[in-house]
């Protein structure tokens, strides 16, 4: 949907303005808030639906696995790109 490219973008260049290379939870919950359109409980239970296992302790194992950044690595390999996923803005690279 195009609302939600929007948003997506909205968020990245809040998270990157106002966060720097701190890009950490406190940081997302205050884009959200900074944000009209976002909601953080959406957010978050997305978040925890795309892991493999429920509980948040597992999520650094190596063996848990997330399904949209696997998904999203996959569609990388598949099309030939080894960097996960990044654009370059104004000579800037932004990876995530």
């Amino acid at each position: 949907k195009e609302d939600n490219r929007k948003l997506f973008w909205q968020y990245i260049v809040h998270m990157h303005d106002e966060c720097g290379s701190v890009l950490d939870e406190d940081c997302s919950i205050n884009a959200h808030r900074a944000i009209q359109g976002l909601d953080w409980d959406k957010t978050i239970k997305c978040v925890k639906d795309s892991f493999s296992s429920e509980k948040e302790s597992d999520w650094l194992l190596e063996s848990t696995s997330n399904r949209l950044i696997e998904a999203n690595v996959d569609y990388w390999n598949k099309y030939g790109s080894s960097i996960n996923p990044s654009i370059v803005i104004n000579n800037s690279t932004y990876r995530g």
